[in-house]
């Protein structure tokens, strides 16, 4: 029981319960019954009763709600954001000042009627978030990365210091050290200072700041190679 209830508060709404369902699978059947009630119940008044679970779903299809959204409110610690036994929430596509009608749901009032200090003052307006490029990215950078190759290290980190530079000890390194820059570094007195500044602009492993956005402690850095890399490096197969 105490493993189940650690994995719920890993992320309450992708948990499901051993043989039962997730938040996410119940919101996904919650539109079935939103598309009979737009087709059946069109320009009409529905009353839904359900559990607290299942107004959570529609509530999250009904708002075009995030995750992010779902998650802070579930875990804000405030009352008046949660659904409580014999919660009511009421949608309408009325504005409350001007009383122009929409298309759409546009408002939502919650009400707890044997409480009404568990319940927020009014209407709110329901804002649902339109993602462009740029959000969708700045939101996909929130999620720890579990596998990350060393191109995406060189393109996040394109303008970190390298060791040319000097002046500090590296954290992340290229995993790529060079035969042929060893052997210049032993050979320099007869090297061509040409050949090896070229060597060196293009050889000088990467040097990743101490504190890097991303933590990589956590970061599992893959080297792509394919099957007949990996038999030719393991077994010495060239055919």
């Amino acid at each position: 029981m105490q493993d189940e209830l650690k994995r719920r508060e890993l992320n309450r709404f992708y948990y499901a319960p051993p043989g039962g369902e997730s938040l996410a699978a119940v919101a996904q059947r919650a539109d079935r019954l939103l598309g009979i009630l737009n087709h059946e119940c069109h320009d009409k008044r529905a009353i839904v009763v359900a559990h607290g679970e299942v107004i959570w779903a529609m509530r999250t299809r009904l708002e075009r709600m995030s995750q992010d959204t779902f998650i802070e409110l579930q875990e804000s610690g405030r009352m008046v954001d949660q659904i409580h036994n014999g919660h009511i929430l009421h949608y309408t596509r009325k504005d409350p000042q001007t009383g122009e009608m929409a298309p759409y749901f546009t408002h939502v009032r919650s009400v707890c009627p044997w409480n009404e200090k568990l319940s927020p003052k009014g209407w709110m307006k329901i804002d649902r978030p339109v993602y462009d490029n740029e959000l969708l990215l700045a939101t996909a950078e929130r999620v720890p990365r579990m596998i990350i190759s060393e191109e995406y290290l060189e393109k996040t980190y394109n303008g970190a210091k390298t060791l040319a530079d000097g002046g500090a000890t590296p954290d992340v390194l290229s995993h790529s050290t060079s035969s042929s820059q060893a052997a210049s570094a032993t050979d320099g007195a007869t090297a061509d200072p040409k050949d090896s500044t070229n060597k060196e602009e293009r050889q000088t492993p990467l040097l990743i700041p101490g504190k890097p956005m991303l933590n990589l402690k956590k970061v599992v850095v893959v080297k792509k190679t394919s099957r007949f890399q990996h038999e030719a490096e393991l077994y010495g197969n060239t055919g």
